[in-house]
């Protein structure tokens, strides 16, 4: 079995790891299935798709870049719940929390080895574009989100006015991982611009950023969206521009077709 194959199994087991894990208890005696429909149903699709077009893959390599970037945004959505129980509240997290997580970054990494050993993983092209400077201004974007009032019940937070900073009784973790991506995004951005090659690393990025940032909207759609505020609005806004504009700048670069006699 050569390097490709064995990625793509991988991938394969990644995305059913995703979907067990909905259905297994997340936090304490509660599963992601019985937290919540919206949610539960956004994280089984996408890895689903993931299963589908990865199996495709083998055949039809261009959706490899789709597998890429479902496993990427997945690990994002899915680092939520790790994110804001960190480090303290552990104990209190379950298997399905650690599946889900486990199988979307195995899903990421893996594509992610299928297109660096076939030659694939493309460069977002240098320079100032339209998508790029839109991608930066998502970027900018996000900071703010992260200190404005995000939360107001809809999932975890207590009281009125939780920033995703300071989420309730969880303090700080949750905003430390979302800078972390902002300021990873901001600096792959920046390296793109003056022709370094990244090799997809600016859209794994953001696009895990923008997973992370859409879990509270997904979560308080449909019955309790007037409970997200201004920051995990403005949050959302920056991570779908920031990984919209990013792939739009690498343009037909990804996914691309794989070169005659690629694993």
């Amino acid at each position: 079995m050569n390097i490709g194959m064995a990625a793509r199994l991988a991938a394969v087991i990644g995305a059913v790891l995703a979907i067990v894990g909905i259905f297994l208890d997340a936090l304490v005696n509660l599963s992601y299935w019985n937290a919540d429909g919206t949610l539960a149903w956004t994280g089984l699709i996408l890895a689903a798709a993931a299963l589908l077009l990865v199996v495709t893959g083998h055949l039809r390599s261009e959706l490899d870049g789709w597998v890429f970037a479902i496993g990427a945004a997945l690990a994002g959505y899915w680092s939520w719940f790790p994110a804001v129980t960190a480090f303290d509240d552990w104990d209190k997290t379950r298997v399905g929390m650690w599946l889900c997580l486990g199988g979307a970054l195995l899903i990421a990494v893996a594509t992610a080895v299928v297109l660096l050993s076939s030659g694939r993983a493309g460069t977002t092209p240098p320079g100032i574009s339209l998508p790029a400077l839109i991608s930066g201004l998502g970027i900018v974007l996000v900071f703010p989100g992260i200190f404005l009032d995000a939360d107001k019940g809809a999932l975890l937070a207590t009281a009125s006015g939780q920033s995703y900073w300071n989420y309730g009784a969880f303090g700080h973790s949750l905003g430390i991982v979302i800078l972390a991506l902002a300021v990873l995004s901001a600096i792959a951005w920046g390296v793109t611009l003056v022709g370094l090659p990244t090799h997809g690393l600016d859209a794994a990025l953001t696009l895990a950023l923008l997973g992370l940032v859409a879990f509270l909207p997904v979560t308080a759609a449909f019955n309790n969206l007037g409970n997200v505020q201004a920051g995990g609005w403005l949050a959302l806004a920056g991570g779908i521009l920031a990984a919209g504009g990013t792939w739009a700048a690498r343009g037909s670069d990804m996914p691309k077709q794989a070169p005659a006699g690629a694993a």
